[in-house]
């Protein structure tokens, strides 16, 4: 085992050793600028001579408008408003009775009539506003015959559509005219279903007219007349 003796220059040697490796490392953190020491340092100093805040600078662009939301939920229904002031019915283009009964036909010009065609003079159809009668001629049992006679002061025009019934099944139309007082002649006669007469009063200046249907009907060994009359009387004569 070697010991060594501790001398005066052993001492020496130790402490500048010491020495040369303190400085070094002391150098090196002067001459690294990157050293962590000399950043804080310079950091420290910048905020010590922080100048006051600038100007606010002037607004940005507005910047473009973003998608539409998703709509929101129905909200709930609003009270129940008050009740509005009561209306007026505007009158002005309604007709009176009198106007409708010139403007349009009147129901009560529909009317029924029967009579038995195993008699003579049997009224079956009456209007004395058109003037007219309608009456049955005695014929013989399932056979129809009717006759027109005017019973106004004005003439009348009419036509007769007749059902001839079997074996033609055809149906015949006669004109006829009358004057006061007269009757039709020779009667219209059928076998057939039914009679049709069409009556309205002479002159283009007034449109008062009738339809009057006959139905023969057989019952019980007796044959009638059954006349419906429809009568339309939009300018009545005077």
């Amino acid at each position: 085992m070697i010991r060594q003796k501790l001398t005066y220059a052993n001492v020496l040697s130790t402490l500048a050793l010491f020495a040369a490796l303190s400085g070094g490392s002391y150098a090196a953190t002067r001459m690294n600028p990157a050293a962590p020491r000399v950043a804080h340092a310079e950091a420290s100093h910048r905020d010590s001579v922080r100048g006051p805040r600038g100007p606010r600078g002037a607004p940005g662009r507005r910047g473009p408008i973003g998608p539409p939301g998703a709509p929101g939920p129905p909200g709930a229904p609003g009270a129940r408003g008050l009740q509005g002031p009561s209306g007026t019915v505007d009158t002005s283009q309604f007709y009176t009775k009198g106007q409708a009964d010139e403007q349009f036909e009147r129901a009560d010009r529909i009317l029924y009539q029967q009579g038995q065609t195993s008699s003579d003079g049997a009224p079956v159809a009456t209007d004395p506003v058109v003037g007219f009668t309608v009456t049955t001629v005695k014929v013989s049992q399932g056979n129809m015959a009717l006759q027109v006679t005017d019973t106004g002061n004005h003439n009348i025009n009419g036509e007769a559509i007749v059902d001839n019934g079997p074996p033609t099944d055809t149906v015949s139309e006669f004109d006829f005219g009358l004057t006061p007082g007269e009757t039709s002649d020779p009667p219209f006669l059928t076998s057939g279903a039914f009679i049709d007469l069409i009556v309205v009063v002479s002159g283009a200046a007034s449109t008062a007219a009738d339809d009057v249907r006959c139905f023969r009907v057989t019952s019980d060994a007796v044959t009638s007349a059954l006349c419906w009359t429809i009568g339309s009387h939009n300018s009545e004569p005077g």
